[in-house]
């Protein structure tokens, strides 16, 4: 129940080999396959644009790295790119070449995996009689002939650890009137010198032992040896050359004042205005990822983007900015890399933005009208916390507001009546506050009015239980919460009756995915960033014990407050009914944490890891007569 990041911008840099986990670990085996020649040549031009050559023999270890070679692709932008292969052929162990025939090439043009991109093409190419032991070999040349963007052009190119190299090395040559940064991390320099006016510097770089990362790491470029190069003066430069032709697009038409009129038409407070015009953008303007026009960095026109009722996030961001400045609110565009795995910015202005949202300075609020389940005055989560380019007037990298508890806000009450042959009904009502009422929402989108029942159906038989459920939308407990309750019968809960441990837990675990919260912190140390996001989780749960059975212990209050994360956990018994309430999460200005602040989150959520596992036992009447009920004492950490 997440949402999709939208990939609407296309990155300027070229990634020639996968980002992979940072180095913590070395893996005892050798890989599956591994380099025995990788060289890069760039020169670049006067005006700052490429040739790109590249040659390298990939030897396969194991048959996983022949089914990971036999093919490979290439794409390349007809508009800005000219592909030449020169070399592509299987190298037999025994030394026999055979090349790749004419039939074995396939080009496809415009989609790449299901995304409509009309300039690009695609070459697929098979290695014949590839076995292992073999080894493929590639060679091929690319001519930049135009930027992405105006006034500059920058790329990056990274070089996991995930395999070993034997002989990678990297000749970049520019001319040395040319105003190139460039920053290498991790390479080792061979040769920096200048002949004739042209500079060229050459690096190597060899990994003899196949690594395995932390996981989850955050931020993982700054780990993982790289080249990045610029000719961007800064950060303004890149956001002054997109709102070069994003501003030639976001056109006050007649239709787009027509329409604006109309949807504000007695409205005078400002906020209400953006409210109703983002509403109308993010239902009625359906995303789709279509690049049409200039590589996909210039959006369409607001007529077409009308005409069509669809658009990329280039388009939602053009259209709402143009109807808000028909209604008389400034607005902006904004360049993000949207999603959950980077939160930080390189040292050098490389082209690092895949997503294109909204900024209006007067309410001081970012927009995304792409996600068309999130209400005005929220982003999505994939939104939140990042670096961005504010584009219009643009004066600092600034940031997207971090998710804090009350934004990721689930609450949870659950009723569960045990009787004294081991059945239960149990009632779980899930609520939530923030981007959690947005999740419950999908959630129950995702099933579809009509089928919660077979949904219930299918919840009890993948968890092996005897009964019946059943799954009802409630109507929200106040306007951000998106309710549900979910009801159950089950004859076989308990399958000793006699005597019982369990959990104090809601049946469903509802928008917070705390499970995999827990798995950031089962790493015993780590050297990366980490994924420390805030979220918080309210629970109520009541037991209500048949008379026969008796409880004889119940677990330690657990009251805990270290840094961002807290939890207050406390168990009572009022007669039969053993009552729970816990309210616990992480409430924190950043969505990342650095590898030195892991043991106090690690200790911390342990903490509470550990006392959500705590059980309540019971026992039947006439088993144990004497035992008398352990009274819970609170515990401070």
């Amino acid at each position: 129940m997440h949402f999709r990041p939208v990939t609407a911008l296309v990155a300027s840099y070229i990634i020639l080999s996968a980002i992979h986990p940072a180095c913590a670990e070395e893996v005892a085996d050798q890989g599956h396959i591994r380099y025995l020649k990788d060289h890069y040549t760039v020169r670049m031009n006067a005006d700052g644009l490429p040739r790109t050559e590249r040659d390298f023999i990939i030897r396969a270890i194991d048959d996983t790295g022949v089914k990971q070679l036999i093919q490979q692709y290439l794409t390349a932008n007809k508009d800005k790119n000219q592909l030449t292969i020169t070399a592509a052929e299987t190298l037999k162990a025994d030394g026999t070449v055979i090349p790749v025939a004419d039939a074995d090439r396939k080009v496809q043009q415009g989609m790449l995996g299901g995304v409509s991109y009309p300039e690009q093409q695609l070459t697929q190419m098979t290695f014949p009689k590839l076995a292992v032991g073999d080894a493929i070999h590639l060679h091929y040349v690319y001519q930049r002939s135009k930027t992405d963007l105006p006034g500059g052009h920058s790329e990056a190119y990274y070089f996991g650890r995930d395999v070993i190299r034997e002989n990678t090395r990297f000749t970049l040559e520019f001319p040395a009137a040319l105003k190139l940064q460039f920053v290498a991390h991790e390479l080792q320099p061979v040769q920096d010198q200048t002949k004739d006016g042209t500079r060229q510097l050459v690096w190597q770089f060899e990994n003899t032992k196949v690594t395995q990362g932390d996981f989850g790491v955050i931020n993982n470029w700054q780990y993982t040896p790289h080249l990045m190069m610029t000719t961007f003066a800064d950060w303004k430069a890149i956001a002054q050359a997109y709102q070069q032709g994003a501003a030639e697009k976001t056109i006050l038409s007649e239709k787009v004042r027509k329409l604006t009129a109309q949807l504000t038409e007695g409205i005078t407070e400002d906020r209400e205005k953006a409210r109703v015009l983002y509403d109308w953008v993010r239902k009625n303007i359906r995303y789709v990822a279509s690049y049409i026009g200039d590589g996909g960095m210039v959006p369409n026109d607001t007529d077409t983007i009308l005409e069509r009722l669809y658009g990329d996030c280039k388009d939602h961001a053009t259209l709402l900015e143009a109807m808000l400045g028909a209604a008389g609110i400034e607005a902006s565009q904004v360049m993000i890399d949207a999603d959950n795995d980077n939160y930080t910015l390189p040292p050098l202005p490389v082209f690092w933005f895949n997503h294109a949202i909204n900024y209006l300075p007067g309410l001081h609020m970012y927009l995304d009208s792409t996600s068309d389940t999130t209400p005005f005055g929220m982003l999505p989560e994939f939104d939140r916390g990042h670096p961005v380019l504010i584009t219009k007037g643009f004066e600092k990298v600034t940031e997207t507001p971090a998710l804090r508890a009350a934004d990721l806000s689930a609450i949870r009450q659950t009723k569960t009546t045990v009787g004294v042959n081991g059945e239960w009904k149990r009632v779980t009502r899930i609520g939530g506050k923030g981007l959690a009422a947005v999740i419950n929402r999908e959630f129950l989108d995702g099933i579809g009015r009509g089928n919660e029942a077979n949904w219930a159906r299918n919840y009890l038989n993948s968890n092996t239980l005897s009964g019946s459920a059943e799954l009802i939308a409630e109507a929200p407990a106040d306007k951000s919460g998106f309710d549900y309750r979910f009801e159950e019968n089950l004859n076989n809960m308990i399958s000793q009756p006699e005597a019982a441990a369990v959990l104090m837990l809601p049946a469903l675990d509802g928008p917070v995915n705390l499970d995999g919260i827990m798995k950031r912190y089962n790493e015993s140390q780590r050297s990366t960033d980490f994924k420390c996001n805030s979220f918080e989780i309210r629970d109520e749960t009541e037991m209500v014990l048949a008379p026969s059975l008796k409880a004889i212990y119940l677990p330690k209050n657990v009251r805990l407050n270290s840094g961002p994360v807290f939890a207050d956990i406390r168990y009572e018994q009022r007669g039969q009914t053993i009552v729970t309430k816990r309210h616990f999460g992480i409430d924190s200005d950043r969505s990342w944490c650095a590898a030195e602040e892991y043991p106090r989150f690690q200790k911390a959520m342990k903490q509470i890891e550990k006392a959500l596992e705590a059980r309540v036992l019971y026992l039947r009447s006439g088993t144990v007569d004497k035992i008398k009920t352990k009274a819970a004492k609170p515990q401070s950490s």
